[in-house]
Formats: C-alpha cells, sequence, structure tokens
C-alpha cells in the first residue's frame, strides 16, 4: 500500500498557546521531557570563569578578559552599587 503526503502549512499563534497554557500544564510538560527548571540567580565566580574558558574556546580573548576583570578587578563592591552607578549615568 502506497503512502500518501500531503503538504500545506499550519499557522500556529504561539502566544495564544501560552496564554491558555496553564502552571500544571507547563510543569508537566517539563516532566514528560525530563527537563529542568531553573530559577534565575547571581552568577558565581564559577559560573563567570566557566563563560571566560568558553570565550577563549571560541577565540574572543577580549571577551573572556573582560569576564575576568570583573571577577579580578570588580569597579563596585555589591550590585546595588554597580545599578545605582548606571542609573546616575543614563541620566
Amino acid at each position: 500500500m502506497a503512502k500518501r503526503y500531503r503538504r500545506g502549512y499550519i499557522t500556529i499563534d504561539v502566544d495564544e498557546v501560552l496564554e491558555e497554557a496553564t502552571d500544571e500544564d507547563i510543569l508537566e510538560e517539563v516532566k514528560l521531557r525530563n527537563l529542568s527548571l531553573s530559577v534565575e540567580r547571581e552568577a558565581t565566580d564559577r559560573d563567570l570563569v566557566e563563560e571566560a574558558y568558553v570565550a577563549l574556546q571560541r577565540g574572543n580573548i577580549l571577551e573572556a578578559r573582560s569576564i575576568l576583570d570583573r571577577i579580578l578587578f570588580p569597579k563596585w563592591g555589591t550590585k546595588k552599587e554597580c545599578e545605582e552607578q548606571y542609573v546616575a549615568f543614563k541620566s
């Protein structure tokens, strides 16, 4: 028996689908696909060193140096000080 194939396009409004998805639906999909939920957190020094390492592997030395400079020679003691300076700079 020969297989039949149809060609065509389906348009999906992603925003509409996401609006209808409940938290339970999303959690169920996460479990079914064996995904992990990550909570946004501040990057640790190790995370930044890994990011610098990846930049070096890509051959982007300036990016790697910039990342390491933030760790080794920070201009601000806290994130709040940095944000305040940024806001003052934008004004």
